[in-house]
């Protein structure tokens, strides 16, 4: 018999882990179903990091419904909201 499955520990909640909760609270308000744009995450995510100083590039699919986000932070960024090497992308697999 298998033995009994045990969820691994988490760290304790703490200020510095807890810091991007509003950006994931903002992302999760989003709609993103996969059948309809993703580009109101996109853009919102665009200009926050265009707020912070990030500068960010979009790749449309055929149809300009969709969008992929790329953005990198240079390594000495002063930037502490936005995590290094920022990346959302929400591929266009099932329409």
């Amino acid at each position: 018999m298998n033995a009994p499955f045990v969820p691994p520990a988490h760290p304790p909640a703490t200020a510095q882990n807890l810091a991007a909760l509003p950006l994931i609270e903002k992302w999760i308000s989003l709609p993103t179903v996969s059948r309809d744009s993703n580009l109101p995450l996109i853009e919102w995510t665009r200009d926050y990091l265009a707020s912070h100083g990030v500068e960010s590039h979009l790749v449309h699919d055929e149809t300009g419904r969709k969008a992929n986000l790329w953005a990198t932070l240079p390594a000495d960024s002063a930037v502490e909201e936005v995590e290094r090497n920022f990346f959302i992308r929400q591929p266009v697999l099932w329409q």
